[in-house]
């Protein structure tokens, strides 16, 4: 499945609230274009995808948990916000939007609170 200039809210806050399927594709593989295509899902509960993921331009805000598989490929900009854990399996390729212009520097930051 692929989804493009999509908006998902879930108020249902238990486990796999919002989850994609294998070999899901959010958001539109343009070589980090600017204009669109993007995703973001908002939900209260927990955020999970089966292994194949694609995600481009794609912001994921949840009250709980998020859980992504193995092989997540294909990655270009991606926000990531939990107020639970964020458990990534192994084999994933995570990249940034940065020969396009679209980011004039990159800065990478990982918070860790409980």
């Amino acid at each position: 499945s692929t989804f493009e200039d999509v908006v998902l809210v879930s108020t249902y806050s238990g486990s796999k609230s919002v989850y994609g399927a294998n070999s899901v594709r959010l958001g539109q593989d343009d070589n980090c274009a600017a204009g669109g295509g993007g995703v973001d899902i908002y939900t209260a509960g927990d955020f999970s995808s089966a292994a194949n993921m694609e995600v481009y331009g794609t912001n994921i805000f949840v009250g709980g948990e998020v859980h992504i598989a193995a092989k997540t490929n294909g990655v270009g900009g991606l926000v990531l916000h939990a107020l639970g854990d964020i458990k990534l399996t192994s084999q994933a390729s995570l990249g940034a939007c940065i020969e396009s212009g679209a980011i004039s520097s990159v800065e990478t930051a990982y918070r860790i609170a409980k």
